[in-house]
């Protein structure tokens, strides 16, 4: 097993906690999905937005 470093503002991950919790799924376990998701789907579970040396330009599109 691999471990996996992100880095993410104060802000988003506050915001993000609340919604997880109502999940009743951890951050770390939520990152799992969504890496998981991508290895047997073999896609994004979301449009890639432009990007300038690793910061959002415009935010993203989740598929529906």
């Amino acid at each position: 097993m691999s471990n996996v470093t992100a880095n993410v503002s104060d802000s988003v991950r506050a915001a993000a906690h609340p919604v997880l919790e109502k999940a009743n799924i951890t951050m770390s376990e939520y990152l799992r999905l969504c890496i998981a998701y991508v290895g047997e789907m073999g896609k994004l579970p979301f449009e890639v937005p432009e990007t300038s040396k690793g910061v959002m330009k415009r935010k993203l599109t989740f598929f529906s």
